[in-house]
């Protein structure tokens, strides 16, 4: 089956206030210019050796990937397909972010090969966006650019700021609904520590309920308007799913290059230092994650009860075969028998009949292979 290539482009044009990922704000050109070359080594070291192997989805993340430049994306994406085995039909993703993304830079992405955009809108409201740390920009040219023709489009929201209600909320997806969006990526917040949001923000019960009913109606909007809810936190109309995505949530091969991105292929997985400075003097170094054979079927476990058609048990056995103990199976049947889960088509789980339940219910049906 053929694999996922993924690029990390650790650069943004300013960092918003509940990021946590791996990106800085402060690089200058020679900075980007250093990274670039990294990647172009990177790229043949990393070809050299997957020579056999397939590829037919392409995914830049970030980060801000237009922050390189159209020119730079132009000749790291020019490298990639000329370098690994790029299948006919693939699926070609850049990330965006409304606020530094234009109609013309999407015509430029779609002539170099790109074949759908991520836009990472958040929130329609000037007043989330600002409790956020973001750029607001006008509905009107997020609407724009959302409603291009030449490229798929997906849109993220974010949901449940704790001082912004619902309506805020459906409001965006009922605007979003009417554009050529036909994949929506909901994310409830998250308020890591060590990020600015984390230093004014107070969590509470009363907090997680309300993201509860916030994210409920959420979902029966969506499916109002025609959307598949396919994966806990991403919906799709008309069969647009991620085809990349789905790669990390069904244990396929995926190939991470560029600082902090991460690797799985042929059941091994590593990762590249988290500093694009490091990165950029040694793009090939790679550290190992090395991980109990049963660590694996949990890992397993967790990433695919996050898909509405759940994970197959028989499937599971023909991957880790012996490394599946026999209390995983007693408390499946537990688990069965208490509503946690529900059996589909024989030997198919899935999770979704109880969502709001899900991380209890991985971490029973995982706790003892972790």
């Amino acid at each position: 089956m053929p694999g996922g290539i993924y690029v990390h482009f650790p650069f943004c044009f300013s960092k918003c206030d509940y990021c946590s990922f791996y990106s800085v704000s402060n690089a200058d050109s020679s900075d980007l210019n250093r990274y670039y070359e990294a990647l172009l080594r990177d790229i043949e070291y990393s070809a050299s050796l997957y020579s056999g192997k397939s590829f037919d989805t392409v995914y830049f993340g970030g980060g801000t990937p237009l922050s390189m430049g159209i020119a730079l994306l132009k000749k790291i994406s020019d490298k990639i397909f000329s370098s690994f085995r790029i299948e006919s039909g693939y699926e070609f993703t850049v990330e965006c972010n409304p606020s530094s993304t234009s109609i013309d830079d999407f015509k430029m992405l779609f002539d170099f090969g790109c074949s759908r955009v991520s836009v990472g809108v958040q929130s329609l409201d000037e007043k989330i966006n600002k409790f956020l740390g973001r750029k607001y920009v006008p509905p009107d040219n997020v609407i724009k650019l959302l409603n291009c023709s030449i490229l798929d489009i997906s849109a993220d929201i974010i949901a449940g700021v704790s001082n912004i209600d619902r309506e805020s909320v459906l409001s965006s997806i009922d605007i979003l609904s009417e554009t050529n969006a036909d994949h929506i990526s909901v994310y409830m917040l998250s308020v890591e520590e060590g990020t600015p949001l984390y230093s004014r923000f107070t969590d509470s019960d009363k907090y997680d309920l309300e993201q509860k009913n916030i994210f409920q109606s959420v979902i029966n909007r969506l499916k109002d308007k025609s959307y598949a809810h396919y994966e806990v936190s991403n919906f799709a109309r008309n069969g647009k799913v991620s085809r990349h995505n789905m790669k990390y949530w069904t244990w396929q091969d995926y190939l991470g290059l560029g600082a902090a991105s991460h690797s799985f292929i042929d059941g091994r997985r590593w990762h590249k230092e988290d500093d694009f400075r490091s990165y950029s003097l040694n793009p090939s170094n790679v550290i190992y994650d090395e991980r109990s054979a049963a660590s694996a079927v949990a890992e397993y476990i967790m990433t695919g009860l996050r898909l509405a058609d759940g994970i197959s048990i028989d499937n599971m056995k023909r991957i880790f075969g012996e490394a599946i103990p026999p209390s995983f199976f007693e408390r499946l049947r537990s688990a069965a028998d208490s509503g946690r889960i529900e059996i589909k088509s024989g030997d198919v789980i899935s999770a979704f009949n109880n969502i709001y339940f899900l991380n209890d219910t991985i971490y029973y049906l995982t706790e003892n292979l972790i």
